[in-house]
Order: C-alpha cells, then structure tokens, then sequence
C-alpha cells in the first residue's frame, strides 16, 4: 500500500459523511440513467426504475464494500463501538456514575498482569 493510499484512507475516516453523500448521488446518478434507458425501450416509468434496480443489484450492499475499501475497517468499527458504548452510558446515568465513583477502576488495575520479558 502506498502512502498515499495510506493518507487517502486516514483522511477518508474524517470525511465520511461528504464521501457517503458523494456515494448517494453517484447511485441515484446511474440508477436514473439506467432507468431512462428502460424508458427509452418502452418500459412505464415505474417498471424501468424497478428494473434499474434489479439490475445495479444490491445498492446496500455495494456501498458497504465501498466504505470497506475506502478506509480502516478496523478503525471504522472501532469508532463506531467506542460511540456506541457511550450513547449506552449515557443514557444509563445511574450505572455511569456508579462505575466511576464505586468502581474506582483505575485502583483496580493489576500492574502485576504485564510482565516484559
């Protein structure tokens, strides 16, 4: 992998939400136009988008295999489990609190655990 594939990627992790847009409008894009072309055969306008659909496939699909390639799948799935944990807390206030004033979990550390060898 070349750096600048590297950068691209690392610089695709802050910009997902222009590039999924991006991605939005490049679908809607071909599915219009294969749908015209529908039209053009003498299809009715909703048989040819319907057809246009069938035939781009899995629009779902596709973009998930996009997102994949365009970034860290690793670091991806990180940030969306590291959000996903703190809306958890969040929402239960009483655990949070709980887990950082009983739980004191920087005491319970066990420095013991690591050993270098």
């Amino acid at each position: 992998m070349s750096i600048r594939t590297v950068i691209a990627r690392i610089a695709s992790f802050f910009r997902r939400r222009q590039l999924d847009d991006e991605l939005d409008e490049e679908v809607r894009t071909h599915l219009e136009l294969l749908a015209a072309d529908y039209e053009r055969r003498g299809m009715t306008r909703e048989r040819a988008r319907a057809a246009a659909r069938r035939a781009f496939g899995g629009i779902e699909q596709m973009k998930e295999v996009y997102r994949d390639r365009r970034g860290f799948s690793s670091l991806n799935s990180l940030s969306q489990d590291v959000r996903y944990a703190a809306r958890a807390l969040f929402r239960n206030r009483t655990f949070y609190v709980a887990m950082f004033v009983y739980g004191q979990p920087w005491k319970t550390a066990n420095p013991g655990a690591v050993t270098i060898q």
